[in-house]
């Protein structure tokens, strides 16, 4: 017993024993990335299952290791970095284990096993690859690094794609993107500023959305518009990343734009937690949940299994992240996510005794009760571990701090 925890400890050591992450010891922490690389390029070559089977218990280890052994002290700057390495993490994880475990290689829509080139050969030897302005090995990387949703690969069928109203030609493509990115860029400056400076919300100890100062009705409406605010970060931060990665994707690689649709439907728009989750909200993980916890719950129950499994490894998976935060567990979060499976299953059971799916006004409160009043519970949860203390946007690049907040002051006080 003793050595299985010491193996656990080695693997995930306390908080205290973690080893503040440095550029000098970076390369360590970081070290997972490499088998993960090697991993997405054997996963495009024929004939390398056993390979791929092999090189997966190495990432585990690496990857686990380097990601909780070593942390920055927690401070503004830091709390959003560390969150961020543990998703990566588990993103990694997640991604190895379908490229290990798949029973062919990753194949693009309308290629076949017998034309995916061996592990070792010469671009030129492969139309695919002789006219790119990249060597093979790169663009197979990246591109399997970045292709989360399987879109026009053989793992992306089913998913819902929503349409598209940016004109599709190279450079207005460009355009409009980056055009997106520098309104996610400055809306996210926003709200950050506004948690800064709104008294008790920035608090490196944190803080709850519900002020229990206040009288319930403007504590909950609040505590709402908190859970708003902090939406908001997430939709515009995740396409303000996507925008980015498209970018580089279709300026750099020379990609479709066709390859990148839209990242996000309307949540607004949402009348049934199924649509919302399915259609409006985004599926950058949707893949990765499957493969950590709708597979498994299939195998165990189902598509009861598959739903409910699905949701808790996204809640397990956000959690965990945090852990490196070094606040805390708080498991809010994971059941706010099982929560969205056992709606949807209602959602099913409705349908198959009704004949009808939710929709509709009384689908859209529905919805909103799910998402907007019992997801307050995992906001809380974050903030009240500081989350609205970090730092989202660097105070010297921040337009909201050298120019909205002086002039408001300014006009407050003439």
């Amino acid at each position: 017993m003793s050595s299985w925890r010491e193996i656990f400890d080695y693997l995930i050591p306390p908080p205290e024993d973690r080893i503040t992450l440095a550029w000098g010891n970076a390369h360590r922490a970081f070290a997972y990335m490499a088998p993960v690389c090697l991993m997405s390029y054997l996963v495009r070559r024929r004939d390398t299952k056993v390979l791929r089977v092999a090189l997966l218990p190495v990432i585990l280890v690496m990857a686990v290791r380097g990601t909780f052994a070593y942390a920055n002290e927690t401070r503004p700057e830091t709390i959003l970095l560390n969150w961020m390495r543990g998703l990566a993490c588990f993103a990694a994880i997640g991604l190895s284990i379908d490229c290990a475990l798949s029973r062919t290689s990753r194949m693009k829509l309308g290629e076949t096993p017998e034309s995916l080139p061996p592990m070792f050969f010469l671009d030129k030897d492969y139309p695919q690859y002789a006219r790119r302005r990249w060597p093979a090995w790169l663009a197979d990387v990246t591109e399997m690094q970045l292709t989360f949703r399987g879109i026009g690969w053989n793992f992306g069928e089913g998913i819902y794609i929503s349409p598209e109203r940016r004109n599709l030609s190279r450079g207005p493509f460009l355009s409009s993107t980056f055009v997106t990115y520098i309104k996610g860029y400055l809306v996210i400056d926003g709200v950050q500023a506004f948690f800064r400076h709104a008294p008790g919300l920035g608090a490196p100890h944190g803080a709850s959305i519900w002020d229990p100062s206040l009288p319930f009705v403007q504590r909950y409406a609040f505590g709402s518009f908190l859970h708003i605010l902090i939406g908001i970060v997430i939709w515009f931060g995740l396409e303000m990343n996507y925008s980015l990665a498209t970018l580089i994707g279709v300026g750099l690689f020379g990609q479709p734009p066709s390859a990148w649709p839209p990242v996000y439907g309307n949540p607004w728009k949402a009348d049934s937690v199924h649509n919302f989750w399915a259609k409006q909200w985004h599926q950058i993980l949707r893949r990765v949940f499957m493969v950590l916890g709708g597979i498994p719950g299939q195998w165990v129950a189902g598509r009861v299994g598959a739903v409910m499994g699905t949701f808790i490894a996204s809640g397990l998976f956000h959690e965990c992240g945090f852990y490196l935060v070094n606040r805390g567990m708080d498991h809010r979060v994971t059941v706010f996510f099982a929560l969205q499976g056992i709606a949807i299953l209602a959602e099913k059971i409705y349908f198959q005794w009704s004949g009808r799916r939710v929709g509709g006004w009384i689908g859209r409160l529905w919805t909103y009760m799910w998402i907007l009043v019992i997801g307050q519970i995992c906001t809380d949860a974050w903030l009240s571990r500081g989350l609205g203390h970090t730092v989202f946007i660097p105070t010297p690049i921040s337009p909201a701090e050298h120019i909205i907040i002086p002039l408001g002051k300014k006009l407050l006080c003439s």
